[in-house]
């Protein structure tokens, strides 16, 4: 299933992010800091950590862990 988050949130759990497709110049937020998005590159976000991404045409895994 397609699960599509708006604006700035923040998840109780781990989320492992991998994106196999990324558009040129992709960027998301992490804690209110912009960060580049690669292709084939691994993100981990802790619980509680604010997160916002504008969302075209990624790929890729969302893995969540919930943290016990």
């Amino acid at each position: 299933s397609e699960f599509n988050f708006d604006g700035t949130h923040r998840h109780d759990f781990y989320e492992l992010l991998l994106f196999t497709e990324v558009p040129e110049g992709a960027v998301h937020s992490i804690d209110f800091e912009e960060n580049s998005v690669r292709t084939n590159c691994l993100y981990v976000l802790n619980p509680g950590q604010a997160y916002s991404m504008r969302l075209t045409s990624h790929k890729g895994f969302l893995i969540a862990v919930k943290p016990e």
